[in-house]
């Protein structure tokens, strides 16, 4: 059911913000690879989540789809560890940091 949630999520203005904190810590072209692959997969995973199975002729597109997600994820904990390295150094302000948080 997670996977049906994060597929119906649509593409947001703040992915290029994530793009940008990508490029800067070296993950550039995975991170964009990653995300146009699973905006043009995701009515794929709908249909294939919408019976709640998976059928023999949907497995090969669900595992390639699954490893995008992973990949995805990867970036993201990679992107995290990024930020709270910048943070620890002092080259993103923690304050405005946490103000834009709470926006």
């Amino acid at each position: 059911m997670q996977l049906l949630l994060l597929a119906a999520v649509p593409y947001r203005p703040a992915v290029r913000t994530v793009c940008h904190a990508a490029r800067a810590a070296g993950h550039h072209p995975e991170m964009l690879a990653s995300l146009n692959a699973m905006n043009s997969k995701k009515e794929r995973l709908i249909e294939i989540a919408a019976d709640g199975k998976i059928s023999n002729d949907e497995i090969d597109d669900f595992i390639h789809i699954r490893q995008e997600l992973e990949r995805i994820s990867l970036t993201v904990e990679t992107l995290q560890l990024w930020t709270e390295r910048m943070l620890a150094n002092g080259q993103i302000d923690a304050e405005t940091y946490k103000r834009s948080l709470e926006e």
